[in-house]
């Protein structure tokens, strides 16, 4: 009972002492707020006495409670510090003084705020009392201390920190070295950016290697088939053959037999032959097919031929990457008139509309910050596609202002719509809505990725269901 006793006021002593704690924080950190005021006011004598009194305090208090505050104690240390630092009649023996202890309790807290503020004050220190090199060296520390760890964006701020000290203070020598720092530094991460990039193409080369030897194994398997089928056929004729020069040679006297037995084989044969024509024609549509979807083929003049097709897609996937690789480099927008732009695009898919077909366009005479070709190549696209696959109804474009800063054009059509399950990928390469041998599969996507550089956005309505529907907003 006597232990229980001891423990129970040994737990509320012991948050007794932390509130404590807390509230000499916060007078502590009030004081030096108050002693800030009375420096910026000018008055000096009342500034230094009130953070005196403030450092007495704390010392009184870790006298009688046996405690180290070291956190704490820090405050109107490094207060008294830079007030000795930009004071006109403080000398070196004070800075110094002050400086020492700084250094004492960043040892022995091992705190990173506190350590990162004692590099930035020794650099002020030296710039001050010390010589140059000693003061770029902190400035180097203290800048390194606080890119530590941070990605490109946290590095750029923590310079651009660096730099306005060095602006403030008037430290030319450190103003040179910083902008010397932010060069190398911009170097190396366009090296970095650069390496990235040449990493994703060579995973990018070694999947189409992959996918190469694949489709080489898949046309030999088809160039065995053929061979079989061709044995087969050389066979079945060599049979066929043999038993009529054996029948032939049969007697007079069952020549009626051996006619009806020639006439059943040549039927039969017939009957093979037309199975073996249809096997062959199967065959060689497999065989057509798989070379259409393979780019390799058996002969070397089509080979050279798949070559080149699969150079030509090659150049528009490298394309699409470079293009995608900019995909933050904005196109520069002026302000235009939209309309003009929708009749060229209208003119542009005219030759493509089907009888009994027109384009109906409600957009008014409206000056918006534009690129005038991104937007002439985005609606081509989609009016042609529109054309090519509505046979029936009627293609429009609307214009709906949606707020002060937004507003969308809306390319509907009545045609045959895109399947439900390729809509979630619209937008990614080589997601054809038709036959791939006739598209590379790249328009939206190249379509999406202007839309962005021009801080607009191509989007599909899956709620539309009466053919297709694009919406391109734009954000001003």
């Amino acid at each position: 009972m006597k232990k229980t006793v001891l423990c129970i006021l040994f737990f509320f002593s012991f948050i007794a002492g932390n509130a404590q704690v807390s509230d000499l924080r916060v007078r502590i950190e009030n004081g030096i707020n108050s002693v800030q005021q009375f420096w910026a006011a000018k008055d000096y004598e009342e500034a230094f006495g009130r953070c005196f009194e403030l450092d007495r305090i704390i010392t009184k208090y870790e006298e009688e409670n046996k405690v180290r505050l070291p956190e704490i104690h820090y405050l109107p240390v490094k207060q008294l510090f830079h007030m000795y630092l930009n004071s006109s009649y403080s000398g070196n023996p004070k800075c110094t003084s002050y400086f020492t202890k700084m250094k004492e309790i960043a040892n022995e807290v091992q705190n990173d705020r506190i350590s990162l503020d004692v590099l930035r004050s020794a650099a002020l220190y030296y710039q001050k009392f010390g010589t140059i090199s000693e003061q770029n060296k902190y400035f180097r520390d203290w800048i390194a201390k606080k890119m530590e760890g941070k990605d490109s964006v946290a590095a750029e701020n923590a310079y651009q920190s660096a730099l306005a000290l060095a602006d403030k203070y008037s430290i030319a020598s450190l103003t040179k070295t910083l902008k010397e720092y932010h060069k190398h530094l911009q170097d190396s991460l366009q090296l970095v950016r650069e390496a990235e990039m040449i990493r994703i193409k060579k995973i990018q080369l070694e999947e189409e290697a992959k996918a190469l030897e694949e489709s080489r194994r898949n046309v030999n398997i088809a160039k065995n088939i053929l061979i079989v089928v061709l044995a087969l056929l050389a066979i079945a004729c060599g049979v066929l053959a043999y038993m009529l020069f054996k029948k032939y040679r049969i007697s007079v006297d069952v020549n009626k037999k051996l006619n009806d037995t020639l006439k059943n084989y040549i039927d039969s044969n017939t009957h093979r032959g037309e199975f073996v024509k249809n096997v062959c024609g199967w065959v060689d549509s497999v065989l057509n097919d798989v070379k259409n979807k393979i780019p390799v083929e058996l002969t070397p003049s089509d080979l050279a031929s798949d070559i080149q097709i699969l150079q030509s897609k090659m150049k528009s996937l490298q394309e699409y990457t470079d293009m995608e690789s900019n995909r933050e480099n904005m196109y520069e927008r002026k302000i235009q008139n939209i309309l003009p732009i929708c009749h060229m695009a209208i003119d542009d898919a005219r030759p493509f509309l089907q009888k009994g077909i027109d384009v109906i366009l409600s957009v008014p005479n409206q000056l918006l910050p534009l690129y005038d070709e991104g937007i002439h190549y985005i609606l081509s696209h989609l009016l042609i596609n529109a054309a090519i696959n509505t046979s029936s109804g009627k293609i429009t474009i609307d214009f709906k202002r949606r707020s002060p800063k937004t507003c969308q054009l809306i390319i509907t059509d009545t045609g045959s719509g895109i399947p439900a399950e390729k809509c979630s990928n619209l937008f990614m390469p080589y997601t054809c809505i038709g036959d791939l041998h006739e598209s590379d599969g790249l328009g939206l996507p190249i379509c999406s990725v202007i839309a962005y550089r021009m801080c607009a956005e191509l989007k599909y309505d899956n709620e539309y269901i009466h053919g297709a529907r694009f919406i391109l907003e734009f954000r001003q």
